[in-house]
């Protein structure tokens, strides 16, 4: 019988099968690695045509309260499943055995609270994965000052709950101690990564004038910067649209007064057509303003595929790429920075080499192998357990 080393609960409101984002990546990728070794135990939501208990690649899921759509018709989480999840989550853990480690996604926050006091009655050590910080853009996320303030109330007192606390890149590591005058030396580094293997095995037959947009069709992605530049682009070209979100009919409405280039509108795809639109297309854009690191520009350049992103202070996009190296950073909204960026990587072929060279030589130190072997150590190490802390990579030296 093989030996287990620890006892792992995973508090995330999202799961698989339900996948449309980083984070809920990040834990699927990490997990179904885990638990070759040790016993992983995920608490999330319920969703229609999932199991409310079933072992999957290993992991044990327990899923709770049943929710039907995360968000409102303007794009925002719902406080309703936040709530019952809470309140599922304190019954179920009531009743569970004890953990070596309990780690909670921040978001939706409350969940934290439940996970802060079980890790406490059951002596376990607790952990808290930080994707960003939101600070004042609650303000602009509400548009209500109460609402705002409760927010920021909660996200400040959540980030006390533990000096545990696990984020993906320096400028969020940055910003987490000094928003929330928390120590640097609580704060760990451990990035999201990418399937290199799985990427090396897709085609690199490029479509040379085909372009890809990936992510959640909201404000913050800017999905309309990279159709409103496309009017600068001399040569012709085909974008991809890949995802949903509350600005769905805006962007087509986009689309339909955009006649000169070919623009798909391709909604959601599975992650293999996902992998497989990548590996062809030439270009990856997202303007995104908002990025605890940005896995998708992790995926283009194991895919081969040059990237361009935003410069922000708040991103950890800049902590991926690095500019005019393995991709291309141009500031916020700068439709005609953008369009000068592509039409550098269409027309120069020494560049767009150089980035697919150095983009995938960067992506493979992020494999999701060595992530989840970073993890366990960090785990170990909460524990007290002896374990080589060498193996800590610092990946933006």
């Amino acid at each position: 019988m093989e030996l287990i080393h620890l006892k792992i609960a995973v508090i995330t409101d999202v799961f698989y099968p339900y996948i449309a984002g980083g984070a809920e990546k990040r834990y699927y990728e990490i997990l179904k690695r885990l638990s070759k070794k040790n016993e992983i135990h995920v608490y999330t939501q319920y969703w229609k045509n999932t199991k409310k208990e079933e072992k999957y690649n290993g992991i044990y899921i327990h899923r709770l309260n049943y929710v039907k759509n995360l968000y409102t018709k303007t794009g925002r989480r719902k406080i309703t499943p936040a709530i019952l999840f809470s309140i599922f989550l304190f019954f179920k853990l009531f009743n569970a055995p004890k953990f070596d480690i309990i780690e909670s996604n921040l978001f939706p926050y409350l969940p934290c609270f439940i996970s802060k006091l079980f890790s406490l009655i059951k002596r376990s050590k607790y952990s808290i994965l930080f994707h960003e910080v939101w600070g004042k853009y609650w303000y602009n996320y509400f548009h209500n000052d109460i609402f705002s303030i409760i927010g920021r109330v909660i996200e400040i007192m959540a980030s006390h709950l533990t000096k545990n606390i696990i984020t993906y890149t320096p400028t969020i590591k940055d910003l987490i101690a000094r928003s929330f005058k928390i120590s640097k030396g609580n704060i760990f580094l451990i990035p999201s990564g990418v399937d290199m293997e799985l990427f090396n095995k897709s085609s690199d037959n490029k479509r040379y004038n085909q372009l890809i947009f990936i992510g959640r069709l909201i404000p913050e992605k800017r999905p309309e910067i990279l159709i409103e530049s496309l009017k600068l682009i001399k040569k012709r070209i085909t974008l991809l649209i890949i995802g949903d979100g509350p600005q769905k009919t805006y962007i087509k409405q986009i689309i339909k007064n955009n006649n000169r280039h070919e623009i798909k509108f391709l909604g959601i795809q599975s992650y293999n057509n996902i992998v497989k639109y990548l590996s062809k297309s030439s270009i990856f854009i997202l303007p995104s303003v908002r990025e605890g690191q940005g896995i998708v520009f992790l995926e283009s350049m194991a895919a081969k595929t040059p990237v361009i992103g935003v410069k922000k202070f708040d991103s950890g996009v800049k902590n991926i790429i690095k500019n005019n190296y393995n991709g291309f950073l141009i500031e916020k909204d700068n439709i005609k920075e953008l369009a000068t960026k592509i039409n550098i990587l269409l027309n120069n072929n020494e560049t767009y080499k150089k980035f697919q060279k150095n983009g995938y030589n960067f992506a493979s130190h992020f494999d999701w192998n060595t992530i989840s072997r970073l993890l366990f150590i960090y785990y170990m190490k909460l524990l007290n357990k002896k374990i080589e802390i060498s193996e800590f990579k610092y990946f933006w030296d």
